[in-house]
């Protein structure tokens, strides 16, 4: 790997790795779309870890189908924090699915 293309990668593993302090300093309780959205950025998180290694292990293809799960981490997170009502918050809680049904978005 090119020493250019290495140390890239330091800085986006070090960037992702400060984010994980801010995470845990924080309690998330009472407020169900928090503690799901806490939740989902600590996946994103492990995502972006495995995506450096597969990278790093030239496994491109691979760390691309990956970066699929970190958009979609921040599309639930958005929707969870700022277009569902509490209702859908309570059903994604259950099923894991996003509701359209009745989309609030600012």
């Amino acid at each position: 790997m090119p020493p250019k293309r290495e140390e890239h990668l330091k800085q986006v593993e070090a960037a992702v790795q400060a984010v994980r302090p801010l995470l845990a300093n924080h309690q998330y309780q009472g407020e169900t779309g928090t503690v799901i959205v806490a939740g989902i950025i600590d996946q994103m998180i492990e995502h972006h870890e495995a995506i450096l290694i597969l990278i790093r292990q030239e496994k491109i293809g691979s760390a691309f189908a990956m970066a699929r799960l970190v958009v979609e981490g921040v599309y639930r997170g958005l929707w969870i924090n700022k277009g569902a009502t509490e209702e859908q918050v309570k059903r994604f809680e259950k099923e894991d699915k996003i509701a359209f049904d009745k989309l609030i978005w600012p």
